[in-house]
């Protein structure tokens, strides 16, 4: 059975945007509410409080928790931090898979898979281009 983990690459993406977004909101919070009023203090602590549990505590989770098991019979996706979600699909439903690659993923030289089966799509986000294209060939192998 072969396991694919997101690569730490990833992760730092993730905290960039997240970093990005507080900065988004700071300055929105610096032009809209007064200067020095408890409730301008209070948004810039609840930023910074939400920066730090999302940053250094949800992102690093989300990214351990993704893993993505492929054996003879059928592919297994593992996600989730608060509500843990396991989805197995049998490679004999396999229709067809589709590969993804945005800017983004272009940037940080990683694939995005959809595999589409009888009675669902599971989303393969952000894999490693090497890992993609032997999940890939295996998985469009399997396709009828």
């Amino acid at each position: 059975m072969e396991q694919i983990t997101l690569t730490k690459r990833v992760l730092v993406w993730w905290e960039c945007a997240a970093f990005l977004e507080m900065l988004l909101l700071a300055g929105i919070i610096v032009l809209v509410f007064v200067e020095g009023t408890w409730l301008w203090y209070l948004l810039f602590w609840l930023l910074g409080a939400s920066y730090v549990l999302v940053s250094f505590l949800y992102l690093p989770l989300l990214w351990l928790s993704m893993v993505y098991e492929l054996d003879e019979a059928r592919l297994i996706c593992h996600g989730g931090v608060l509500f843990p979600k396991t989805r197995v699909m049998r490679r004999e439903r396999i229709a067809f898979v589709t590969r993804v690659q945005g800017p983004v993923s272009t940037l940080l030289h990683t694939v995005t898979i959809v595999v589409h089966a009888a009675g669902g799509t599971s989303v393969i986000h952000m894999v490693d281009e090497r890992h993609a294209q032997r999940l890939y060939d295996a998985l469009s192998g399997g396709a009828s």
